[in-house]
């Protein structure tokens, strides 16, 4: 290895390191925020889906609603109906 791939190679490990102790430091605050509602305000804890927006996205959520799920099963449905149907003429 030359100097200059083992500096990158430093760098690189020091940016990786200093991204994971933001990341803990950021998840120590949120975990003291979420421990003083639990003791003072727990009919106000927040979901998880609140409290972590970045890691649990609740569109996921939202696109298991049954009638979500409903609308979409129908719309497929319908275009395997007509699918099916424009093969029964295209073979007689």
């Amino acid at each position: 290895m030359t100097v200059k791939e083992i500096s990158d190679y430093v760098n690189a490990y020091n940016t990786r390191e200093n991204q994971r102790y933001k990341m803990n430091a950021v998840l120590v605050y949120k975990m003291g925020n979420l421990n003083a509602y639990a003791y003072h305000q727990p009919n106000k804890y927040p979901r998880i889906e609140t409290a972590f927006p970045e890691i649990f996205d609740e569109e996921k959520d939202k696109a298991q609603d049954w009638k979500i799920m409903k609308a979409r099963m129908i719309e497929y449905g319908n275009k395997f109906r007509e699918k099916s149907l424009q093969n029964k003429r295209n073979n007689v």
